[in-house]
């Protein structure tokens, strides 16, 4: 019976949606015009606001086509340059499609492989380990700051608009005595969770650097590094230790502490909302922006073979000028001075030429994010005003 009784509920609230969904739906067709007009009317006559917005617009299609067009032409030119020398030598052409193959393979299949085997050396996966417990002390700190965020929204806005509506100092003092508490809790809890974060980032990159310095030093193997060619995949060996190690640090301390915190916040969020208005309009507005964020994600570009070739040209950039010092006599006694500039200005134009054409690619991905980002704004006013504007 209560299994009946649950099954009804949920058909009832699924109509419920459906039918506010079409009585939106009609109401758009009756004042479609009236909206468009007056928001028209009223953009026509912000003069500044309507300046602003041409200048603004107009400089940034002007910045992103001049770069667009002579981006691209390079890119035609170098990719012809390219085929000429992958035509002279058939084993560099092999070379660059097994390169890109497992470009493709590490960025797919083993990933997710690789990325617990980056957690196990960083002593993530040990229970027991420094870095396990300050996951844990993260965890607990994530945890606070949602039920602060949650707890003090909910009671600041019922003391505060009980104060504004009934002129009330009483429930104005609450107010201030209420947001004063959790601004204390506030405080201390993102300052434990910017210092927590701090600390994960140095563990993490203090056990990746001496297991990458355990493998590095032994059988001589800095030398076979050294000595390497680029296409053995062992280029900028200094740049990855150092550099690449503390980048990845950093964001995965950044990762762990930025992403759990909104679906903490979602789940208590969907559970004070659905004690209003149910679960059926929370739920389908997010089966809704899960689809959106399908269809954006679909349409914007991959961007870790663009953050790879960024890498490796800052490292041949780093790489030439540590070579230029290595090497500062003999270049200084041969006279090499104007052939050694030239290569420094070569490698600094081929580094800045493509985080420029990535630049341009990026704003695929960013459009994306912001129409993601406002037409969730949009559905959810969408989804929350129904049950108030079919109740009359």
């Amino acid at each position: 019976c209560a299994a009946m009784v649950a099954g009804a509920k949920h058909a009832d609230a699924s109509a419920s949606v459906l039918s506010g969904i079409e009585i939106a739906v009609a109401a758009l067709k009756e004042h479609y015009r009236d909206g468009f007009a007056i928001n028209l009317r009223a953009l026509r006559r912000d003069k500044a606001f309507c300046a602003f917005l041409v200048v603004s617009v107009g400089s940034f299609g002007a910045l992103y086509s001049s770069d667009y067009f002579r981006l691209s032409a390079l890119r035609r030119k170098n990719k012809a340059l390219a085929k000429l020398q992958a035509e002279a030598s058939p084993a560099g052409a092999l070379s660059d499609a097994k390169k890109k193959k497992k470009n493709k393979s590490v960025a797919g299949k083993r990933f997710w492989s690789e990325l617990f085997y980056l957690f196990r050396l960083a002593g993530l996966t040990k229970p027991f380990s420094r870095g396990a417990r300050l996951l844990a002390a993260q965890f607990t700190l994530l945890v606070m700051k949602t039920l602060v965020t949650v707890r003090c929204s909910k009671l600041c806005v019922y003391f505060l608009t009980r104060a504004i509506a009934q002129a009330s100092w009483k429930y104005w003092v609450r107010w201030i005595f209420n947001f004063l508490g959790w601004t204390c809790a506030g405080v201390v809890v993102n300052s434990g969770l910017k210092y927590t974060e701090s600390l994960i980032e140095l563990e993490v990159r203090e056990r990746l650097t001496k297991a990458v310095h355990d493998k590095y030093m032994r059988n001589n193997r800095f030398y076979s590094a050294a000595t390497a060619r680029r296409h053995d995949g062992l280029d900028n060996p200094d740049q990855r230790i150092v550099n690449n190690i503390a980048d990845y640090a950093k964001k995965v301390a950044h990762l762990y502490g930025h992403s759990f915190t909104p679906v903490l916040n979602f789940v208590l969020s969907l559970a004070e909302a659905s004690k209003d208005i149910g679960l059926a309009r929370p739920l389908a507005l997010i089966a809704w922006n899960s689809v959106a964020s399908i269809l954006l994600r679909a349409a914007s570009p991959s961007l870790a073979p663009m953050v790879s070739r960024e890498q490796a040209l800052e490292g041949d950039f780093r790489r030439s000028h540590g070579r230029l010092l290595a090497h500062a006599e003999e270049v200084a006694f041969l006279q090499g001075a104007e052939a050694e500039h030239t290569l420094l200005d070569a490698s600094l134009k081929a580094m800045v030429d493509a985080r420029g054409w990535h630049s341009l690619i990026r704003v695929r991905k960013d459009l994306a994010d912001q129409l993601f980002k406002f037409q969730g704004l949009l559905a959810g006013g969408f989804f929350i005003h129904l049950p108030f504007l079919t109740s009359k």
